[in-house]
This record gives structure tokens, C-alpha cells and sequence, in this order.
């Protein structure tokens, strides 16, 4: 396992996250989990749609709703969403609030990126701190790292991004890492 640099589209993704951020940040009042998540999965739909990939979420412009992860981007041979011309999953993304999640909760639902056969994987859920957010992604990696290793897995990109939580309207950087297996 080696921590890698971002590809010009994790940049992107970053981006996106980094723009939805803002616009709740910059809300007068405490945020629910809910407005977090369909601001990032409004932005992270988008930006499939504008690299031609079928888009699969509960919020935004999708081409249809949730499919196995709480945002991907389907690859078909007719860029519409067709199961006969199904080519792959580009991007799959979880998206976890640790103010209401277990340690466990976590884990489980990063489990589903280990598993997934796609070019990128996404992560995102919110740390209380920098120490909280480094201690997760180390869990974060050896999980995807033991995983990989015992199942003879290809090499497999994974991006995470740690939300900070909303500090009375304070602009706040997400924090990230990316690593290959």
C-alpha cells in the first residue's frame, strides 16, 4: 500500500466536495446530515454527468436512483442507462456523518468501496479533528490493505475525505488522503 497523488479527476471530486462544503458552511444554522449529503451527491452527480457517465444517487440530476452505493457512475456503450449495454462502474462513493455513526458503521460501509470493482472509490465522512480523521484512514487502510493482500485482489485507488464539522459559518478545508493497494 503506497499513499499516491491525487489523478486530475480526484481533483475534480475534491473540488466538488470542497463546493458543496462551502455552501453549507457559509448557512447561519446548525446543518442537518441530510443537507450535507445531497449538497456532495448533487455535485459528485454532476460531475459524472459532465464526464458522460450514468449517474446513480438519491439527490441531483441522476439517471436514477441509488444503486449499491450511495453514488456511482455507471460506463455503458450507449451512455443511457441500459443494463444490456452495462460496462462497468467508473466511480463508487460512500458517505458516512460520524456524529451519528459507530466506528463499526464506518467500517461497514467503507467495506462496500473494498469490495467494489471500480476505477474510483470515494470515501467521505466526517472526523471530529485532524487526530480523529488519521486515525480512521489508518483503519481505513489496513482494512483495504489485509483485504486486497488475502484475496489477490488488482491494485485498487481509494480517495477519503474528511468533512469538518460545521463551526458557526468558519470556511473549513476538507481533509484527504489517497493510496493505492
Amino acid at each position: 500500500m503506497k499513499e499516491v497523488e491525487m489523478t486530475e479527476l480526484e481533483e475534480k471530486m475534491l473540488n466538488a466536495v470542497e463546493m458543496a462544503c462551502k455552501e453549507i458552511y457559509e448557512q447561519r444554522t446548525l446543518p442537518s446530515t441530510t443537507s450535507w449529503t445531497i449538497a456532495i451527491t448533487k455535485e459528485l452527480v454532476q460531475l459524472g454527468k459532465n464526464h458522460n457517465m450514468v449517474t446513480c444517487a438519491n439527490y441531483g440530476e441522476k439517471d436514477r436512483g441509488e444503486w449499491l452505493w450511495d453514488i456511482c457512475w455507471i460506463k455503458t456503450s450507449s451512455n443511457t442507462l441500459d443494463w444490456n449495454n452495462f460496462r462497468g462502474v467508473k466511480f463508487a462513493c460512500e458517505i458516512v456523518w460520524e456524529r451519528t455513526a459507530t466506528l463499526t458503521e464506518i467500517l461497514e460501509d467503507y467495506l462496500k468501496l473494498v469490495i467494489a470493482d471500480c476505477e474510483y472509490r470515494l470515501f467521505i465522512f466526517e472526523p471530529a479533528n485532524q487526530a480523529n480523521f488519521d486515525e480512521v484512514v489508518e483503519k481505513l487502510m489496513a482494512m483495504s490493505n489485509n483485504f486486497s493482500n488475502k484475496n489477490g485482489f488488482m491494485v485498487k485507488r481509494f480517495m477519503v475525505i474528511g468533512v469538518l464539522p460545521w463551526n458557526h459559518g468558519e470556511i473549513r478545508t476538507p481533509l484527504v488522503k489517497v493510496w493505492m493497494t
